[in-house]
């Protein structure tokens, strides 16, 4: 490699050396923690010094190295001399010092650096925060009293288990509070709120995230006259039916209308633009309405789907089911992105030209599948979104669909090399197509997978099927396989090949698909399914998946004819659980 461009990320590139460092810009974009805005700060002296040390490392027997910083002028030019090449280094200060002491300690018992106090104490002391914070005896007292009631504020919560031999062990509540780093006090709230609630409500949901402490560090403004006037409080009364406030809630919210302390107010002020913010009103409108500017609304709402996705890692574990999770899981991220989740599976493609309202376009016009989009005339978009943004979001989606894939089969691939197995069967199932396509269906339906009379057939009518598995009472299943590229089997198409099975008079028909089959396929197959059909969408990679599986010894042969005969419609993964 003779050249890397690169970001102020350099200065964190230990085993990145260079022979010369240019840097051409000093500036960087950095996020304000308070407004959430980004905007151009200066890099620091130790950045500086950081990106500079690349080249001429010792280490690396280097003789010689050189740094190079770009100034436009003799004024900027001696600036940078005077700052960056003769400036002093900022102070170093120590973080554990600031982040309350139960929580490092529930960093080290999850992160396994200690399972003791002593130990605790030893690495705590071992620090940086040790050395200029905890040096005298008196201050070490203090903080090994603070480190050891802190492990049992740990274990009263439930966060850490003591064995019987002593030793700390982080409970799968305690992982998730420190991965997701959050503060105890969240955690309680979160808690609380999660053993007491049923079922799932978005207004409930939001108004529980908003007392989590780590939102009363972000600006998020609330003037005197909002608060006297308690105009939220009157909105929220008018239309308790249109948010679906749940009653309890709204009794401890409207009939304390007027004699809500101001951060009550300001938490309602949060859940009303939070709610503005998924049904998709724009910005305009929230700033106008709320008197809030959109940089501190896009803020605190990825706060709150930080909180959230807390929420949904909790839940689980705490006695709720998927549906509860999923459901948390989709507020968390039409939060994050400020949109319905009826277009959720566009804004996750994360095109960096499509902003929130084209987003909202794009759903107002009806575009709010992947399919879809891919389905229109370029010309159709016209008035919605820009052309050239129709044909980058286009060629996102269909990448997308290449990288889900190829992310299958790599996965599927190690699998099977781990068991020492073959995988050109597996490659052949993603890349082959046409009569390829077929005669690999026809060698993968061998052997362990399949012991059954599996035939291709080589002379067909249009839409026949292309093989047919014999069964042992003589019934017939019957298997037509499509491939497209870089766009999931529409409806139609999966209909022909249905349809074309019917002089084998089979008792079941599958039509295996790759990449995938189109959302409208997915939904009448469903409803089809309902008249009693037997017939099922076999996406590629869920047929890989069964081979795997049984090479793995979690499926059999039998368990394979069984889904093949038994499930019906659109196939997924859970169709492959016992």
């Amino acid at each position: 490699i003779k050249v890397i461009c690169s970001t102020s990320t350099l200065a964190m590139g230990v085993n990145l050396p260079a022979k010369s460092v240019i840097i051409a810009h000093v500036d960087k974009w950095d996020r304000d923690e308070r407004t959430g805005e980004f905007s151009l700060v200066p890099i620091t002296v130790a950045e500086y010094r950081n990106m500079s040390g690349r080249s001429g490392r010792y280490r690396f027997a280097d003789q010689f190295g050189r740094s190079i910083i770009l100034a436009k002028d003799q004024f900027t030019f001696d600036k940078y001399r005077v700052g960056y090449v003769g400036g002093t280094v900022d102070s170093i200060h120590s973080t554990l010092g600031k982040q309350p002491i139960v929580r490092q300690v529930l960093d080290i018992i999850v992160s396994k650096l200690g399972q003791n106090d002593k130990e605790i104490i030893d690495f705590m002391m071992g620090t940086f925060a040790g050395f200029r914070m905890w040096s005298t005896q008196d201050a070490k007292d203090a903080i090994s009293s603070m480190i050891r009631e802190s492990i049992q504020k740990c274990i009263d919560l439930d966060l850490v288990m003591c064995t019987e031999n002593g030793a700390l062990i982080a409970s799968e509540l305690g992982k998730v509070c420190a991965s997701k780093k959050i503060s105890l006090d969240t955690f309680v709230v979160l808690r609380d709120w999660l053993q007491s609630d049923l079922s799932f409500n978005t207004f409930d949901a939001i108004y529980h995230a908003s007392h989590a402490s780590e939102l009363s560090r972000i600006s998020f403004t609330m003037s005197t006259p909002e608060f006297r006037n308690d105009v939220y409080t009157q909105f929220l009364s008018k239309n308790l039916e249109e948010l679906n406030v749940p009653a309890e809630l709204a009794g401890k919210l409207v009939t304390n209308q007027g004699r809500l302390g101001y951060e009550e107010t300001k938490r309602l002020k949060i859940i009303l633009v939070a709610e503005a913010m998924i049904e998709g009103i724009v910005y305009r409108e929230i700033e106008k309405s709320y008197h809030v500017r959109a940089g501190m609304v896009n803020n605190m709402c990825e706060h709150l789907a930080w909180i959230l996705d807390t929420a949904e890692a909790l839940a689980p574990l705490l006695g709720h089911d998927s549906s509860y999770v999923e459901s948390l899981h989709i507020l968390s991220e039409e939060l994050r992105y400020g949109i319905p989740c009826e277009i959720l599976s566009i804004a996750r493609l994360r095109v960096p030209i499509l902003n929130r309202s084209q987003l909202m376009q794009l759903l107002k016009n009806g575009y709010d599948t992947q399919d879809k989009i891919l389905d229109a005339d370029l010309a159709k978009f016209q008035g919605v979104i820009s052309r050239k943004m129709a044909i980058t979001l286009r060629e996102r989606i269909q990448q997308s669909i290449v990288d889900s894939l190829d992310r299958c089969k790599r996965e599927q691939q190690i699998r099977l090399q781990q068991l020492g197995v073959d995988t050109a069967i597996i490659t052949a199932l993603y890349e082959q197509t046409g009569v390829a396509l077929e005669v690999t269906l026809s060698d993968l339906f061998s052997p362990p997978f399949c012991s059954l009379p599996f035939e291709r057939i080589t002379k067909q009518r249009e839409g026949e099927p292309d093989n047919l598995l014999h069964l042992p009472d003589g019934n017939l299943i019957a298997f037509s396989v499509t491939a497209r590229e870089n766009q999931n089997i529409s409806m139609k198409k999966a209909g022909e090949l249905i349809a074309g099975a019917a002089r084998f008079k089979p008792i079941a028909r599958v039509v295996v698909g790759r990449p995938d089959f189109h959302e409208l396929a997915i939904r009448n197959a469903h409803e089809i399914v309902g008249d009693g059909t037997n017939f099922k969408l076999l996406p590629i990679y869920l047929l890989a998946e069964m081979y795997v599986r049984l090479r793995e010894g979690t499926l059999n042969a039998d368990d394979i004819i069984r889904i093949l005969k038994e499930k019906t419609g659109y196939l997924d993964f859970d169709a492959l659980d016992k």
